[in-house]
Parts: structure tokens; C-alpha cells; sequence
């Protein structure tokens, strides 16, 4: 990584915390004016410092810091970040969308190649601007730019999209890119969370785009040409579960429900939602009317089952089950009047 390339201070820790490593900003802005040091203990800095917390304010030599630590193995890196820089500060998340699937079928000698040159071309790219980018997972990269390098990219429309797919992977798809960026977040934190949310939409829009969410509601949307299989792959697939694991995490009790004369697709998925509701140890119940001849087997043997036999609901009685922070999951339907119970409504 090229640390002094970073537009803030920067630091890896040990176990200690003593500095291992750091860059010039962090140098000039910490280390004792009058020289001498090659090191610092970095509670000697910030007193305040806890290296429990992912994010916190501390104050060095009297001025408040928003540090943002990362522990990888035995170290810990420190990015501190002041109010002025978070404000035009730019971060960007980057996933391959299909490099495991482009590599399945290449001959391995020429897998680590592709590699290298995926990795050389994505770093070169934001590199080359001023910027500074670290992959963190075989597929995954995490970059850093000022507001006027990002300005850049745009007015390039980020030509790294169109790049990556002109690698050659021999007959296999092209390789395509989600990127997510965020800016203009009150510190370096929030900002990468806008980076999550926006490269998370870029997924669920079946990759291959850009897109950069800032601190309003407004996204900019850049590239995008997928063809139309692209929509059901792996990328979008994986976004689901990234969301539906999200909102299984935040509500109090899930509601599963499938259409009318439920047969054996709308039961089974039910029960396949109802698998990841125990996952994450939230109460769920099945919204089940009446059942036919054709899905009874099924039903009969859910019945006996002690983790399924009280979780089966009437569309009227499921009412009495929503509360502020139900989540209802719909399966194997796309119409409303086709539901169980199509005036089955979160409370407000």
C-alpha cells in the first residue's frame, strides 16, 4: 500500500501499541517536533484511546481526531481523520463479481496470471489518479480518494469497468466489477457505510456499474451494460442473502407466506425461510390457509415435527402476530391477490 499517499494519518500498531509503521502525516502531525523518535507508543498520543472501539474521538495534542482502527492479525491499523478532510474524503469499496467463476474454468497455471493482472489493473487505475487502494480479500478492495480524484473517475466514467472486462479469461464470461463509493460523511466511518450501501446496490443491480451515495438520498449511477443473465447470477443472489440477512438481524419476528392452495414450491420455501429465522434465533410462524390434497404429505409431517407443529397460522390469525418490527417474507409469488392473506400489512 502506498501509505504516504494517504490524504490523513495513518498507522500500523503492535500488540503493544507501539507504531510499527506509519506515514509522513502521521509522522508531521504526532511525533515530537524536535525529532529523534522512530516509534511511539500511541496511548502516549491519545490517551483517551480504546482499542475495543472501531471508531472513536480522541483528542491529540489538543486536537479532536476521529480514529477508525482495524485489527488484522496482531497489529492494528489507525486511520485519524479531521472534520475538513472527512468533508471531501471519498471511499470506495470494490468486489470482482465473478472471478471465481471465470477462473473454474481456466487451467490453474494460468489462474494466478489473471490474478495478477486484475490486481495490477485496478490498482494502476486508482493509483495513477492519487489515490491509494488495498485489497483486502482475494475479490475485494477497499480504496481512498480526495474529492477532486473522484471528480476525476467520474468525467472518466470509470473506465476501470470496460478495462476489467477486456481481460482475457479465454471462453469463460467477462470479468465485471461492482464498485460502492461514499462521500461526504461526518467522518471516515460514515462514509464506508455509504460505500457498503452503495456497492451493495450495485450488486443487487447485477454488478458490472459504479455507484456513489453520499449524505443525501440521491445515488449516481455509473455503467451498468450487463447482459440480461447477468441478473440472475451469483452476484444477485448473493446481494439477496446480504439483505435478507440484514433484516433478519433487525426485526423481532418473522411472518412466512405463500400464495393461495399452497402446493409443494410454496411450502418447501417456506420452510426454507423459516430455516434461516432459527439461524438467527427469531420467532417465525407460516401463514397457511386451507390445505389441498396435493401439499397434505408434506404438511402432515411438518405438523409432527416439535420445531414446525405450533409455528403453522391462519391468514386471519397472522394479524394478531405483526407487531413494529415484524418482517414478512413472500415466497413463490408476485401478485398480491394470490397471497394467503393479500391485507396482511406491517403496523406503522
Amino acid at each position: 500500500m502506498e501509505i504516504n499517499s494517504l490524504p490523513f494519518p495513518w498507522a500500523k500498531l503492535d500488540s503493544e501499541l507501539n507504531t510499527a509503521e506509519y506515514n509522513d502525516r502521521f509522522r508531521d502531525e504526532f511525533f515530537d517536533s524536535s525529532g529523534g523518535k522512530n516509534s511511539v507508543n500511541f496511548r502516549e498520543l491519545a490517551k483517551d484511546f480504546d482499542l475495543k472501539k472501531n471508531r472513536q474521538v480522541c483528542r491529540i495534542k489538543n486536537t479532536p481526531y476521529i480514529l477508525t482502527s482495524v485489527k488484522k492479525g496482531d497489529f492494528v491499523e489507525i486511520f485519524a481523520d479531521k472534520a475538513d478532510f472527512v468533508s471531501g474524503a471519498a471511499v470506495g469499496l470494490i468486489f470482482i463479481d465473478n472471478l471465481s467463476e471465470c477462473l473454474d474454468n481456466i487451467e490453474e497455471k494460468r489462474q494466478g496470471v489473471i490474478r495478477v493482472i486484475v490486481d495490477n489493473k485496478i490498482s494502476d487505475y486508482f493509483q495513477s489518479s492519487g489515490g491509494v487502494v488495498k485489497r483486502f480479500e482475494s475479490d475485494k478492495y477497499m480504496f481512498f480518494l480526495s474529492g477532486e480524484l473522484l471528480e476525476k473517475c467520474i468525467k472518466d466514467r470509470f473506465s476501470i469497468l470496460e478495462n476489467i472486462k477486456q481481460t482475457d479469461c479465454g471462453d469463460s464470461n467477462s470479468l465485471t466489477l461492482s464498485i460502492g463509493i461514499g462521500t461526504k460523511g461526518k467522518s471516515l466511518k460514515e462514509s464506508l457505510d455509504f460505500a457498503k450501501a452503495a456497492v451493495d446496490l450495485a450488486l443487487s443491480r447485477g454488478g458490472d456499474q459504479a455507484v456513489i451515495k453520499d449524505n443525501t438520498d440521491d445515488v449516481r449511477i455509473y455503467g451498468g451494460n450487463v447482459s440480461p443473465t447477468t441478473g440472475n447470477s451469483r452476484v444477485r443472489a448473493r446481494a439477496k442473502a446480504y439483505a435478507l440477512s440484514d433484516l433478519m438481524t433487525e426485526c423481532s419476528n418473522v411472518l412466512v407466506m405463500g400464495h393461495k392452495n399452497a402446493d409443494f414450491d410454496s411450502l418447501g420455501a417456506c420452510v426454507g425461510i423459516c430455516k434461516i429465522a432459527k439461524t438467527f434465533n427469531r420467532p417465525f410462524n407460516i401463514v397457511l390457509g386451507n390445505v389441498s390434497s396435493s401439499v397434505s404429505p408434506l404438511y402432515d409431517r411438518l405438523a409432527e415435527d416439535k420445531g414446525y407443529r405450533d409455528r403453522f397460522v391462519s391468514p386471519d390469525k397472522a394479524k394478531e402476530l405483526i407487531k413494529s418490527r415484524t418482517l414478512l417474507v413472500v415466497v413463490d409469488c408476485n401478485v398480491g391477490s394470490y397471497c394467503e392473506n393479500e391485507a396482511l400489512k406491517p403496523c406503522k
